[in-house]
C-alpha cells in the first residue's frame, strides 16, 4: 500500500484525525531500548493510565518495524466495522476491553504486550491516555554501573552463556543477579559465578595499584593460576594479573 492509501484507512476509521509525524514512526522492540539488558526485574502495577504518546512499540514480532499508520485496518483483528466513535463508546462503558490488553513499561516508555489492535485503535481515535494493565521492568542501576566500569577499564565484560540460552545470549541476553560474568585480562578469560562475584572483583581491582613495591612483590611470588571465581573464594591469585594489567595501561 502507498502513503495515500494509509491515510484513507485512517480517515475511514476516524474522519477527524490529524496526521502527525509519529504516525510514520516504526514500532520498536523492547530489546532496542537503551540498557535493555539491565532491566532484570519486573513488577505488576495493575491498572494504570498509559500516555499513548509514550507507547513506542510492541513485543509482537509481526508488527515490529512497521509504521503505526500502516497498521490501521491492516491488522489481523482490525475489522472494517470498527471506527473511532464506537471504539471510544466501548471503552467508556465496558471495562472488559482491558482483558488481554496490557503494556510493558521500561523507564518512561511503553510497549504493547497484548492487545495490539486495541492500542492502535486508541492511538488513532485521538485519545491521550488509556487505562489498562501494566508490568514495569526495573533497571538494575548497580549492575549497569558495574558493567560500564569494566568496559571503561578495557576488561570486555560479557554475560556467561548459559547451557540452554540461545546463540548470542552472551552479547544480547539480560544480565540477572545470578548470571555469570566473563572478563578478559591480558588475553586470558576469567569467569565469575554471579553479580556478587564480579562485585568482589571490582572492589579488589579498585584497591590494587601498580606501585613499584607491588610489582616487585609479585616478581618473586609464586603465581597461582585460577580462572573461575565465586564470592566466597579467595581472589589472591588475581592480584598479580591486576597489577600487571594496570601497570601496562598506565604506561600506554
Amino acid at each position: 500500500m502507498n502513503k495515500n492509501e494509509y491515510i484513507e484507512n485512517v480517515k475511514a476509521f476516524n474522519p477527524n484525525f490529524v496526521i502527525e509525524d509519529w504516525c510514520y514512526e516504526t514500532l520498536q522492540s523492547p530489546t532496542e531500548i537503551k540498557n535493555y539488558r539491565f532491566y532484570n526485574t519486573s513488577v505488576s502495577r495493575g491498572i494504570e493510565e498509559v500516555p499513548l504518546n509514550k507507547v513506542v512499540g510492541t513485543s509482537h514480532a509481526s508488527y515490529i518495524g512497521r509504521t503505526w499508520i500502516s497498521l490501521v485496518k491492516n491488522m489481523k483483528r482490525f475489522s472494517n466495522c470498527y471506527n473511532a466513535e464506537n471504539f471510544i463508546e466501548f471503552i467508556n462503558k465496558d471495562s472488559s476491553y482491558q482483558n488481554g490488553f496490557s503494556y510493558e513499561k521500561y523507564g518512561d516508555e511503553y510497549f504493547v504486550s497484548e492487545g495490539n489492535h486495541r492500542n492502535c485503535e486508541a492511538k488513532f481515535s485521538g485519545l491521550k491516555t488509556i487505562a489498562t494493565n501494566i508490568t514495569e521492568h526495573i533497571l538494575d542501576t548497580k549492575m549497569l554501573e558495574a558493567f560500564q566500569y569494566l568496559e571503561e577499564e578495557g576488561l570486555s565484560p560479557k554475560k556467561e552463556k548459559e547451557f540452554f540460552s540461545p546463540i548470542g545470549d552472551e552479547n544480547r541476553g539480560i544480565f540477572y543477579r545470578t548470571s555469570g560474568w566473563k572478563i578478559n585480562i591480558l588475553g586470558t578469560t576469567y569467569t565469575f559465578k554471579d553479580f556478587k562475584a564480579i562485585q568482589k572483583f571490582i572492589f579488589l581491582y579498585k584497591e590494587i595499584e601498580p606501585t613499584f613495591f607491588n610489582r616487585l612483590k609479585i616478581k618473586f611470588k609464586k603465581q597461582e593460576k585460577e580462572y573461575w571465581f565465586e564470592e566466597k573464594r579467595d581472589y589472591k591469585s588475581l592480584e598479580a594479573v591486576i597489577i600487571q594489567y594496570k601497570y601496562l595501561r598506565k604506561e600506554l
